[in-house]
């Protein structure tokens, strides 16, 4: 489906917007509205195009209007007329991103099929601050970027749900090394009889085994995929090390020193989680070398990799037909990466999903079904003992995943700290701080019982470091 990207060298917001219109007893048809782009855009020929929207205020009717007469999904004649309050239904699930829920209104009658609701996603300004200045900030505008790829590249290229794509852009900054862009999609709304499984309650065995059957289908499209060697939207494994590092406080060339003190003095000091399990978890990020984006079974076996996967990051809309019936629907694309190691997604789903409780029997079925799927779509060269090998070794991606909480944690409070208490920008990074701590936190408990759960420190691939030598038994 069309739509127009525009790269210009400011991060300026959505652009004036203009409507013309008749009233006559007997309307004529009204023009549509257009956004005009300042000369800076560096737009010489052709009609003005549709600018990404910078705040929630810019998500304004005459926006939404000529979104959808660009991307072709609303007669050029009709305008929308109003909008309901915008809800972010992500509150609480994402954390990149505000996903705005956009109800309308049109000035006149139109088609039943013409939608009257969508998803519009906008850059969480308060997690954005947390980009540390130089490639980092290049790394977060590509992955912005990434995600209107998706739906204009890779979306109509699945076997699995996905929203129908109304309208991408993005306007990454002149110098994304200091500057952040703006971006946006503007996306379908999949309905308000979905599920969406929580956290804290885990996940049934139903939902695990659509979990399962989706991303293995996602997994088995782009095995060992020429496209996506040669789709350069996506995360190189290098690059996706270099966010991991990120998120823990560091760099390839910087330790993340501010992970190792989390991982030593709050979840090593955790009754729950115990000296041992921390002493694993600094060893796993120190040594990420050896072991991180590899596979033991690597030829052969390459594919397309969020290592996000998890229920807050996906939902399940009810299929068709009027039977009780749901399919897991993946909504979270701005980190996919190709690479070696796809059984990082399926141990983070579990470590994110699954309470200690549910671990064994949904790690259990949930393995069995992934695998027998990647079969189904007709993958041929990885092995049921290579996937449960990959997968011991993939356990300890989580466990570096708990140290995350840390340095974000520290990032909010230097937010609150500038800023003023009560407003938008000091309640903002309370409530992340409070969202992140609790998620990484229970990531922690539940990737301890999964490591236990597949004895993955007899087998750890990575050296333990030699101030905890007492742990190196291995048992």
């Amino acid at each position: 489906m069309p739509t127009i990207t525009t790269t210009v060298t400011s991060a300026a917001g959505s652009g004036i917007v203009t409507t013309q219109t008749t009233t006559e007893a007997t309307p004529e048809p009204k023009k549509p509205v257009t956004t005009t782009t300042p000369a800076d855009a560096g737009v010489v020929d052709g009609p003005p195009k549709v600018r990404p929207p910078f705040a929630e205020e810019d998500i304004t009717p005459a926006w939404l209007t000529a979104a959808l007469h660009e991307g072709g999904h609303l007669h050029p004649s009709v305008n929308v007329a109003s909008l309901e309050p915008l809800v972010n239904i992500g509150e609480g699930r994402g954390y990149a991103n505000y996903s705005w829920k956009v109800v309308c209104t049109f000035d006149q009658p139109v088609s039943p099929d013409t939608p009257t609701q969508f998803v519009l996603k906008q850059m969480n300004q308060a997690l954005a601050a947390s980009w540390m200045e130089g490639k980092p900030r290049v790394l977060c505008d590509k992955s912005y970027v990434l995600e209107c790829k998706w739906y204009e590249e890779i979306r109509d290229l699945l076997p699995v749900a996905q929203p129908k794509l109304y309208w991408s852009g993005f306007e990454s900054p002149a110098n994304p090394a200091m500057d952040f862009g703006v971006y946006c999609v503007l996306m379908e709304y999949l309905g308000d009889d979905l599920k969406k499984a929580e956290t804290e309650d885990g996940i049934s065995e139903e939902e695990c085994e659509q979990a399962m059957e989706a991303i293995a289908k996602i997994h088995a499209r782009f095995w060992n995929s020429e496209f996506l060697e040669n789709w350069d939207a996506a995360f190189t494994m290098e690059e996706a090390m270099f966010l991991i590092l990120g998120f823990c406080g560091g760099t390839p060339e910087t330790e993340p020193q501010v992970a190792y003190d989390f991982a030593t003095n709050v979840l090593g000091t955790d009754p729950a989680l115990g000296a041992k399990f921390g002493a694993h978890c600094k060893a796993a990020l120190k040594n990420h070398a050896q072991w991180y984006w590899k596979s033991r079974h690597s030829t052969g076996n390459k594919t397309l990799c969020t290592w996000d996967l998890r229920t807050d990051n996906m939902v399940w809309r009810k299929l068709p037909g009027g039977a009780d019936k749901y399919e897991a629907v993946v909504l979270d694309q701005q980190i996919w990466c190709y690479t070696d190691a796809p059984m990082r997604d399926i141990a983070c789903f579990f470590s994110c999903s699954a309470t200690p409780e549910q671990m064994e029997d949904r790690v259990g079925r949930g393995l069995k079904k992934y695998h027998d799927t990647l079969v189904a779509e007709g993958v041929s060269t990885y092995t049921w003992e290579q996937c449960n090998a990959d997968f011991n070794d993939a356990v300890w991606h989580p466990v570096c995943m708990s140290c995350f909480g840390g340095k974000i944690a520290n990032d909010m409070d230097d937010t609150m700290e500038t800023s003023e208490p009560g407003s938008t920008a000091y309640e903002e990074a309370k409530t992340m701080k409070h969202n992140i701590i609790t998620m990484f936190n229970q990531i922690a408990t539940r990737a301890k019982t999964l490591v236990e759960l597949r004895d993955a420190y007899a087998t750890r691939p990575f050296d333990l470091c030699p101030e905890d030598a007492a742990f190196s038994s291995k048992k």
